[in-house]
Parts: C-alpha cells; structure tokens; sequence
C-alpha cells in the first residue's frame, strides 16, 4: 500500500467534504498502520477520522477516536489547539441539547484535554452535563471556577431573567429543574452572563461556513 498516496486522497476528500470517502481511506490507512507502525504514527489520521465520522452523525465513533488519538499521544498544545477545544466544547453542547450527556461528557472532557487554558464555555458546558447526571456536586465546582475567571462576579447578580436567558442557550425546554439549579448557583455570575461569549454559542454550523476553519486539520 501507498500510505502516502491513501492519505492524500483521504485528505483532498476531507478539503472537498466528501466524508464518506475520506473515511473509507482513512480506515484503510489506519488498518496498515495497526499491522507494521507504533500507536504514535495513527494519531494523525485517527484525528482526521473523528472529524468525518462526526460530519456523518457517527458522534460515538468520532468521540473513540479522539479518545484513541490522545492515548497513542496527541499533543496536548498546537498550532490550531485552541480551535480544538472550541470545536470539542461546541460537540459537547450539541449532545447536550440531544439529551445524550455520558458522550456530552466525554466530548467536554477532549476539549479539557488541549492545552491549559480551556474557556469558560468549557465549565459551563461541564456543569450543566454534570447536574443532568446528578453529579450536582461536581456541577459546583465548574461553577466556582467560573466565577473566579472574573473577579467581579462577586458583585454582580443578574437576577433569574439573565439566567432564563442562560438556558435559553443551552438547556432543554421548560426545564425549569435546570434553570431553578443555575439561577441558585451562578446569581453572581452578571458580568459573565453579559458577555457574548456566554451568550452566543459557536455551533458546528458556524465553525463549518467559516472560511478561516474549512477543511482545515489540526496540523495545517
């Protein structure tokens, strides 16, 4: 097998959003790879497959190979890393809103992954996942952590309409469990809610008109 050549169609099929064919020369590549090279020299192509398993639906799929690609030894800080946790924290909204929220989970925890500096969007996403599995405790935490990103939060409380606003973002409708446990925990998080970063989720389709990202790979 010509990898090089397996791995530059899969590519230029990515770059053209053919999925499906990207994937199918991927799943290739990476069966040869399994037979005569290290884990290491998968990471590359098990990134790449994730991503067209996720723009084809196959989000469990996406999820294990990224999950794979940080085992084999993903860098952890990069050229576009930051893109990368961007992208994880908006996968793991968008299972949020599907009520899927053990791979939401899983997601969030890939985007925690790269580098040390996650967004606050990051914690958020976490909480509300973490509340949703009853893990109330460790929603607490992420909040806290929220609120130390700005050290003003302590003086300003936005009242229950900025935290209705919140979920209006994120949480599921009429889920007024969930805005109830928001509005008690995050009432001093004013100028946070405020802020258009908070309000104003990057989704997949955002990411995948911007002209800045498309058919752009972690490594280019």
């Amino acid at each position: 097998m010509d990898l090089n050549q397996v791995t530059m169609t899969a590519q230029m099929a990515m770059e053209n959003r053919d999925f499906p064919k990207a994937l199918h020369f991927l799943s290739m590549a990476l069966a040869h790879l399994a037979q005569v090279a290290s884990p290491v020299a998968s990471v590359f192509l098990l990134v790449q497959r994730a991503e067209c398993f996720w723009q084809m639906g196959e989000f469990q799929a996406s999820v294990t190979d990224m999950e794979q690609a940080i085992r084999a030894g993903l860098a952890r800080e990069f050229k576009n890393s930051q893109e990368e946790i961007w992208k994880w924290t908006d996968h793991g909204f968008s299972l949020y809103e599907k009520r899927d929220y053990y791979l939401a989970e899983r997601c969030v925890n890939i985007a925690f992954y790269f580098r040390d500096d996650p967004l606050v969007q990051t914690f958020l996403c976490r909480a509300l996942i973490r509340f949703e599995l009853k893990h109330e405790s460790e929603a607490r935490k992420d909040i806290a952590v929220i609120k130390r990103f700005d050290s003003r939060l302590a003086e300003n409380s936005p009242g229950k309409t900025g935290v209705q606003d919140l979920c209006a973002h994120y949480c599921p409708p009429k889920d007024e469990l969930l805005v109830t446990f928001i509005a008690c925990h995050l009432s001093e998080l004013g100028s946070l809610i405020d802020q258009p970063g908070i309000m104003q989720r990057i989704s997949a389709a955002d990411l995948r008109s911007d002209s800045a990202l498309h058919g752009r790979t972690i490594w280019s």
